[in-house]
């Protein structure tokens, strides 16, 4: 990779700052506090840290943020420090994974059992029941706030991830894309704004898919991106389309339905179509982000594949080529495309 690009990269990726302060549940439920409370945004408009009341513990409050880096002294006052003003450039960002990880403070009394058996830690764990999606197919209001819990977060996600995939696809190619598991539409909106004849539907299950109309319809986006409400596996595919990508979708379902929902995906594309795999994976000797911001993706480490499941896959099934492409984020993405050719 040549300087320019590594340039590039590197400020794709600014978005990771804000792990730096989501190390520990201590740092998450002491910020998450002042955030509620409304004392970050007057810290940051007012340039000062101060406080209301002086209660009992606040200087072992400042002295946890001061840890963290969130606070510092400057000139013989407590501000914001520079670094923490920068992370709040991605402020919805730092508050979904604030207020994502506070819901599952409870799992780290239970890494042993993560560790040594994770189906049963699944069974008990709060992030997998948040992440419960046979809890999202009606559009009830229960479904919905169950919904609610993750799709916050997977959007706020997406909106700085999606950069990484901009100059990687061609999607100016392409006219009629279909996003499978495309969640709140913020993947198709923030590819759309930059391919302006891109048409996009997304497909995902119905509560999902009500949160993501109105995301998109807020965006002003909703005449270029629709919604099908369905199943992945017992729904046929519909529409004419040139184009099918799986974004962080495919490590949910075991090797079976994964590659099944690849056939099917294959199958309903016409010649010259592509299809798009997106996914974190598992690759020998790359360092894993272990800070407690990025539990929702580590804890999901014995889901993840590695490239050569799909490649094998789309060479003895698909009987087709793939390529791919790995990018360091916040830990190995493949980018894995075929274009369906008649030899």
């Amino acid at each position: 990779m040549d300087i320019a690009s590594q340039s590039n990269l590197a400020k794709k990726l600014g978005y990771l700052c804000v792990d730096r302060f989501l190390s520990d549940p201590l740092v998450v439920s002491s910020l998450h506090h002042c955030w509620i409370s409304g004392w970050i945004d007057r810290w940051d408009r007012e340039s000062e840290v101060r406080l209301n009341s002086q209660s009992p513990n606040t200087t072992v409050l400042l002295g946890i943020l001061k840890g963290a880096g969130v606070i510092a002294q400057v000139d013989g006052k407590l501000t914001l420090s520079a670094e923490f003003r920068h992370a709040l450039a991605y402020s919805d960002l730092l508050y979904a994974k604030l207020d994502f990880c506070r819901r599952i403070l409870s799992d780290i009394e239970s890494i042993g059992l993560w560790v040594e058996d994770p189906l049963e830690f699944q069974q008990h764990s709060k992030l997998f029941r948040s992440f419960d999606y046979g809890r999202c197919k009606g559009i009830d209001q229960e479904s919905l706030q169950s919904a609610m819990q993750w799709v916050r977060l997977t959007t706020a996600l997406t909106r700085y991830e999606a950069a990484l995939f901009l100059d990687v696809v061609p999607w100016n190619r392409h006219q009629d894309w279909l996003d499978l598991g495309g969640n709140s539409g913020e993947f198709a909106i923030q590819i759309c704004r930059q391919f302006v004849d891109l048409r996009a539907t997304v497909m995902d299950l119905p509560a999902v898919c009500e949160l993501g109309r109105k995301h998109v319809e807020s965006y002003g986006m909703a005449h270029r991106i629709g919604f099908q409400s369905g199943d992945f596996v017992e729904d046929r595919l519909s529409g004419s389309l040139d184009l099918i990508t799986f974004k962080s979708v495919l490590h949910d379902w075991p090797n079976e339905y994964a590659m099944l929902l690849l056939q099917k995906a294959w199958d309903h594309l016409p010649l010259g179509g592509r299809l798009v795999v997106l996914e974190r994976v598992q690759i020998a000797g790359d360092e894993i982000p272990l800070g407690f911001g990025q539990a929702p993706v580590w804890m999901f480490w014995n889901h993840y594949r590695s490239p050569s499941f799909y490649e094998s896959f789309v060479e003895e099934h698909l009987h087709a080529n793939s390529q791919v492409q790995i990018i360091h984020a916040d830990m190995p993405w493949m980018v894995l495309q075929i274009v369906k050719s008649s030899s």
